[in-house]
């Protein structure tokens, strides 16, 4: 209908624009609009949104003020639009470098309609279910604005990070640091979310010190935490400060006396064994070995330095090579947590006498 009259036509057409992502036209047709026909709030708001879009940053805050001032008769339609004024006007005082204001805008948010977070969480959930990690990263940036204190937004938000390359570790550390400062011993998150800090600490930016610290924490509140055991023994081996060794060591010897995965346990006990073999140790160290390969196969090396701790122990005992390979009065080390350790790595040791273990002496005699 070609009528300069008719409001309607401004409408669609700004409904067109809209949907060509061209918002400076769909925020001109819109006020062409309101020149004719009485404004609701909600197309307030959508105007507003519009020239915020555009860039109009005087223009948008003029209209998401109306759309506040606006009394509406519809009370749950009114705080829904509310919330999304307030949403926009955060944004808006953000780009201008505005952050007190845009923090009270973006708190304000939740008090007008405490359920305005759900659909974009439930959105950008379905996003990175689909890997479409982008979409999703705007979505929970935009949660994270309105939910500042909520400490599950930040560990999603760095899901999305660690997804979207290495170029973003850096976000990754400050979300999972948030999460950290957010959350207390007791709760759920705590735990591994230190473990998961350190591990980036050290692995991707080299911080040992930052590393073992988010570890030693950990273990302070839990010391039956596993993974943060390994990682320390890990770090402290790289990092070899005085001390380090002796303590990677103790947590080793703490790990495989934990109930977890055997496999986790070959790289522990084969570098105990290679600790008592220095030590002098021989029948102790030949034990570790032994168990080590029931899980992860010794590369040759290992299995000479296996076959020299066998050989060791039978000329100390005066035992033959069998009870060396399947000891029948093992060793037991003085100190008690070491003890400990020993007795529930035998415990479920497997099968005693390691095919292996005779290819390994064949090669030396």
């Amino acid at each position: 209908r070609d009528d300069p009259l008719h409001g309607e036509d401004y409408l669609r057409r700004s409904e067109c624009y809209a949907a060509l992502n061209q918002a400076a036209d769909a925020f001109q047709e819109l006020e062409k609009y309101f020149k004719l026909e009485e404004p609701s709030k909600a197309l307030l708001v959508k105007c507003g949104k519009f020239a915020l879009d555009a860039d109009l940053l005087d223009e948008a805050e003029t209209y998401l003020t109306r759309a506040v001032d606006f009394a509406a008769d519809d009370a749950t339609e009114s705080a829904a639009n509310d919330a999304y004024a307030f949403f926009n006007l955060g944004e808006l005082h953000e780009r201008r470098g505005e952050d007190a204001r845009a923090e009270e805008c973006f708190a304000e948010v939740c008090r007008r309609d405490p359920g305005f977070p759900e659909p974009y969480l439930t959105q950008a959930d379905s996003e990175f279910a689909e890997g479409n990690f982008p979409m999703a990263l705007h979505l929970y940036e935009a949660v994270a604005k309105i939910c500042p204190s909520d400490p599950t937004i930040y560990l999603k938000l760095a899901d999305v990070y660690e997804r979207l390359g290495d170029e973003f570790s850096g976000s990754v550390l400050t979300c999972l640091t948030k999460t950290v400062d957010l959350t207390s011993p007791n709760d759920a998150e705590y735990e591994p979310t230190l473990v998961r800090r350190g591990v980036l600490q050290y692995s991707v930016f080299a911080s040992l010190d930052d590393a073992v610290a988010d570890f030693t924490v950990c273990l302070d509140q839990n010391p039956e935490c596993s993974d943060a055991r390994l990682h320390r023994a890990t770090v402290l081996r790289q990092r070899d400060q005085p001390g380090d060794i002796l303590q990677a060591v103790e947590d080793y010897r703490a790990a495989i006396a934990l109930d977890i995965p055997w496999a986790a346990k070959a790289e522990p006990l084969r570098y105990l064994a290679h600790f008592e073999m220095e030590e002098g140790n021989a029948t102790i160290a030949a034990q570790y070995f032994a168990l080590s390969a029931l899980w992860t196969p010794l590369d040759d090396d290992d299995t000479l330095s296996a076959v020299a701790c066998f050989a060791a122990a039978q000329a100390q005992r005066g035992t033959s090579f069998d009870e060396a390979l399947e000891p029948r009065n093992y060793v037991v080390p003085k100190d008690d947590k070491a003890r400990k350790a020993m007795e529930a790595t035998l415990a479920a040791r497997g099968p005693a006498v390691l095919p292996m273990t005779y290819q390994g002496v064949e090669r030396v005699y």
